[in-house]
C-alpha cells in the first residue's frame, strides 16, 4: 500500500523489517526488488531479482539431459509461474541500469526458457 502511495520510505522500512523475520522469503524478496524498480532504485532493484533468483538453481540449467531434468524443469516453472515474471523484470532492470552484461545474460535466459518451456509442453 505505501509503495502504491509512492510513501517508499515507509515501505522500505517494512521491507526491511519483514526480511529480518523471513530472510528467505520469496515473497518479500520479489516485492522489495518490484518496490525498488518502482522508485527508480535500480542497483538496488537489480540486487533483490538476483537474491530472489538465486533461492532456485533450477532456472540455471541450460543442459537439460534426461527426462527427468526436463520434467522438474517443466514443473519447477509451472509451479512457480512468478519466476519467469521476475527473470523477465530482471532483464529490464539491468536494461535501465545500462548493464549490457547482465541484459544479455538475463534476456538470454528469459528466452531460453520459453523455448525450452513451449518444447516441453508441446511434446508427446
Amino acid at each position: 500500500i505505501d509503495s502504491a502511495k509512492e510513501n517508499y520510505k515507509s515501505s522500505f522500512s517494512k521491507f526491511e523489517k519483514a526480511l529480518q523475520k523471513a530472510p528467505n522469503n520469496p515473497e518479500i524478496i520479489l516485492g522489495l526488488a518490484r518496490t525498488l524498480s518502482t522508485a527508480k532504485k535500480y542497483k538496488e532493484s537489480l540486487s533483490m531479482y538476483e537474491r530472489y533468483l538465486n533461492l532456485s538453481n533450477i532456472w540455471k540449467n541450460t543442459n537439460l539431459k534426461t527426462k527427468e531434468e526436463e520434467k522438474n524443469f517443466r514443473l519447477f516453472f509451472k509451479n512457480a509461474p512468478q519466476f519467469s515474471s521476475a527473470i523477465k523484470e530482471t532483464t529490464e532492470v539491468a536494461n535501465r541500469l545500462n548493464d549490457t552484461v547482465k541484459y544479455e545474460y538475463y534476456k538470454t535466459t528469459e528466452e531460453y526458457i520459453e523455448k525450452k518451456l513451449k518444447e516441453l509442453t508441446t511434446q508427446k
